[in-house]
């Protein structure tokens, strides 16, 4: 008999970690968890791992590379295994790697292997100002001073749940699982329903909470770091000034970025996260849309 993939790509926010480290310690025959591991220092090597390191970085599908990871996956799935990644890190927007350029080089990696995508799926009024605070040290400065402005762009369509439908679907994944995140944290996912294993069905995911409390639960509000004047080197404008003219190694540059790191443009807070009014609509809208999915699924 011959298996098949599930592919879970988040997003984050998602209680994804929960997910993940349940899914490492299932044991079921014919089942093959293959990261992300949590930590994630553990995870280094995984076949998760491998798989979204070239997503995110190669270009070329031609290479040796992809081709190890197809023939590693196709052995698993010709062994009769269900194999289980796991890898938010697909729904993370990268200035070097969008979304979509991920999900077209995770097809062309899976090619005509049997593979369902899982998603897990929560409010977006809840999980952006979550997200916000998770990435905020590594957003440009001009999203970091303004939350409305963070919400619309690139990184935040993760949370569109429809507009993600339509994606998958134009890359060539048909079939598509949604999890939905108060099911899943309260432990009601059928274990035996998310892997397709009839035998299974009945049995939990046993689910336990892990990262909790660090984004400051149902409420809006999140702690933010400061933000300083050093934050403007690191847009890509700048840094390229930087290199064209090599101005790092000019006699006191290392001064000077000590100088202007001192020059706070906003303190260090605890304030609240409000979703712009148009994007918790059209979040909001999809979400609900593919929640009524989840629950007609499951009658």
């Amino acid at each position: 008999m011959r298996g098949k993939i599930l592919c879970h790509i988040g997003p984050p926010k998602t209680a994804t970690t929960s997910m993940q480290i349940a899914l490492s310690s299932v044991t079921l025959t014919d089942f093959i968890y293959v990261g992300t591991f949590q930590p994630r220092d553990l995870n280094e090597g995984s076949l998760s791992y491998k798989l979204h390191k070239f997503c995110e970085n190669s270009r070329d599908h031609t290479s040796v590379e992809k081709l190890e990871i197809t023939q590693e996956l196709s052995n698993l799935v010709n062994a009769g295994k269900t194999v289980f990644v796991s890898e938010e890190m697909f729904l993370v927007h990268q200035d070097h790697a969008s979304i979509e350029r991920k999900l077209e080089s995770l097809k062309a990696i899976l090619g005509d292997l049997p593979c369902e995508i899982v998603i897990t799926i929560r409010d977006p009024i809840l999980s952006l100002p979550s997200y916000f605070q998770e990435i905020f040290s590594s957003l440009p400065i001009h999203l970091q001073l303004n939350f409305s402005k963070f919400c619309r762009d690139h990184r935040a369509t993760c949370y569109d749940y429809e507009r993600l439908l339509s994606v998958l679907e134009n890359v060539g994944f048909k079939d598509v699982i949604l999890v939905d995140f108060d099911r899943l944290t309260a432990g009601n996912v059928d274990i035996g329903k998310l892997i397709g294993k009839s035998e299974y069905i009945g049995s939990t995911l046993s689910i336990e909470k892990h990262n909790s409390g660090k984004s400051g639960g149902v409420s809006m509000e999140r702690y933010l770091p400061s933000v300083s004047l050093k934050r403007f080197g690191s847009s890509s404008f700048v840094n390229k000034v930087l290199n064209t003219f090599k101005i790092r190694y000019w006699p006191g540059y290392s001064h000077f970025v000590l100088l202007i790191d001192r020059i706070v443009l906003r303190r260090a807070r605890v304030h609240e996260l409000k979703v712009p009014e148009d994007i918790a609509i059209k979040f909001g809208d999809g979400y609900q849309k593919v929640k009524r999915q989840t629950l007609e699924e499951d009658v």
